[in-house]
């Protein structure tokens, strides 16, 4: 199993641990809610136990009044309490953690440790909300009470452990200000020249609109992060409003290519001319918004707009699945495997013909897509 799908898995995971831990806290919140303010700081599970074992050994009839009397007034009626308890979030939380543990176990995310521990403090708290609703006794309360604060504990250290796997795998990396990062994930088999072609065409898109930007490539070039392969996932780092331009672009080319894909049915390349690139794409105004004064510029625009679909059809061309910066652009299921063939077949050929550009696809007069 790839990095990535291991963080999505742990993020997933993790999410749901607090979900459930912050479940349970609301259901021990509902049980200490006779608890008063000036003896909260001090009151756990423990010393309500003390109390009710304290019952148990009374030895004298006063003594068992006078103690019932201080523990109503101490905490209230906990069976009362526990009886209006509203648990249901908390089992549709557990349901769901317990079902990622065994998918993620199964899957590898956990590798080959078992969340035995975890998953027994569970079926504990389970028994004991199951025990309560049989007996409705003070000492079932103190069970369900004292199970649940052990599994906030639980799920609190395994949120440490998540958070310590995650840092360990993708460690936070310290960018210089200026900068931000890109992330590209295609989800399509690779081979080691595509791997090359695709980074050759991000840094090459990187540098056509640095240059065009005025930005400096010595002292902004695009720098990799990250790169994990089998698919390709990449993160690389750059001048702020170079990557945010690329970014952009990217996945306003994704979003045409699987929609041509899905009309037409077949795979078709970007178009290499201006009018249609800035019909598509809208270029000349990504341009001018990022600053660079395009009057005039009609040549080194045109020159672009080659460039420019070169990058990314390499990018981009013939990959089932595509995620920019979080958005993700695919195929139908159905399709994945015709278009993976295909893909193979214009290796083979040497490229996709140019996609047509319909009216649908070109800007109203008002420039709105």
């Amino acid at each position: 199993m790839s990095t990535r799908r291991i963080l999505e898995g742990l993020a997933e995971l993790q999410a749901r641990v607090v979900g459930t831990r912050e479940a349970l806290s609301t259901v021990v919140k509902q049980l200490q809610g006779g608890v008063p303010a000036y003896q909260a700081s001090a009151f756990n599970t423990r010393t309500l136990r003390n109390d009710f074992v304290g019952l148990l050994e009374a030895e004298t009839d006063e003594a068992l009044v006078e103690l019932r009397e201080a523990i109503k007034e101490r905490y209230g009626d906990p069976i009362h309490r526990a009886e209006r308890m509203r648990p249901g979030k908390v089992f549709a939380q557990i349901y769901q953690l317990e079902t990622l543990l065994e998918r993620d176990f199964r899957d590898g995310v956990l590798g080959n440790k078992s969340p035995s521990r975890l998953r027994d403090l569970i079926a504990t708290f389970e028994r004991a909300y199951a025990q309560f609703l049989g007996e409705r006794t003070s000492a079932s309360v103190v069970e369900l009470w004292e199970s649940a604060e052990d599994l906030i504990e639980a799920l609190k250290l395994t949120e440490d452990l998540l958070d310590a796997v995650s840092n360990t795998l993708s460690p936070e990396f310290d960018m210089p200000e200026s900068s931000s990062a890109l992330e590209l994930y295609l989800d399509g088999p690779i081979e080691l020249g595509d791997v090359h072609a695709k980074l050759i065409a991000l840094e090459s898109l990187y540098d056509r609109f640095a240059n065009l930007l005025e930005v400096s490539i010595p002292e902004s070039p695009l720098q990799i992060e990250r790169i994990e392969v089998g698919s390709l996932w990449v993160k690389v780092f750059g001048d702020t409003r170079v990557i945010s331009l690329v970014s952009s672009l990217l996945q306003s080319a994704a979003a045409f290519l699987y929609r041509q894909y899905t009309n037409e049915g077949k795979i078709a390349a970007l178009p290499k001319k201006l009018e249609a690139v800035d019909g598509l794409l809208e270029l000349t105004k990504r341009l001018e918004a990022a600053g660079v004064d395009t009057s005039g510029a009609l040549e080194t625009l045109e020159v672009t707009a080659v460039g420019l679909s070169k990058e990314l059809n390499t990018l981009l061309l013939g990959e089932p699945s595509v995620e920019v910066d979080g958005a993700s652009f695919s195929v139908d299921d159905t399709l994945r495997e015709r278009l993976i063939a295909e893909r193979g077949q214009l290796l083979i050929s040497g490229g996709a013909p140019d996609a047509g550009v319909p009216d649908s696809d070109l800007p109203d007069a008002d420039g709105g897509p």
